[in-house]
């Protein structure tokens, strides 16, 4: 492969951001011209934790591209990126929205090429990495994550049709401070 792949140590950030995505397979990014270079790339797929959890696919790690994922790194609108999250399951995206925050964590919100519905987010500071992206042709959610403190990101795949459902909690009615307290 052709492409330059740069190893990223990076740890887990708290991240709630999505966006309207799509999606590409391996066979696809052989009729493309260009290809981005990869992001990420497997280092070891693990079995099935489906005995843990009914809805998680599989488990692997990944290296992750820590040098192109500063807040220095220069990302604009426009830029893409693939992601190869198990050997031969590539991810291109485009990149739709891009922030640094004051503390220097650099923000990607994107969209996943080939499906008209995904979400695709992912923030990074200082070696700590974390991704989050859906794909809806295959009900698929990957979550990525990595420590500065280690040499490799896991990334877990889980099936959204076997997914608990969700509910609201009940509203929770917070006493107003007492005047004579303060």
């Amino acid at each position: 492969m052709a492409t330059r792949i740069v190893q990223i140590a990076c740890s887990l950030m708290v991240l709630c951001a999505w966006s309207v995505c799509g999606v590409t397979n391996a066979a696809d990014r052989t009729e493309r011209v260009a290809q981005p270079a990869l992001l990420m790339t497997p280092t070891l797929v693990v079995q099935p934790r489906s005995a843990v959890e009914p809805y998680i696919r599989q488990v692997g790690s990944v290296k992750i591209a820590c040098k192109r994922l500063t807040a220095q790194s220069g990302w604009k609108a426009g830029d893409k990126l693939a992601l190869e999250v198990f050997p031969s399951v590539i991810y291109t995206v485009t990149v739709e929205q891009v922030s640094v925050d004051m503390n220097n964590t650099l923000s990607l919100i994107g969209k996943v090429q080939g499906e008209e519905f995904s979400s695709f987010v992912l923030a990074a500071d200082g070696g700590n990495v974390i991704v989050r992206f859906q794909d809806y042709a295959t009900a698929a959610l990957f979550t990525i994550v990595r420590n500065a403190s280690d040499a490799v990101g896991t990334v877990t795949e889980m099936d959204m049709s076997k997914m608990p459902a969700v509910t609201d909690l009940p509203a929770r009615i917070v006493a107003p401070p007492n005047p004579s307290q303060q």
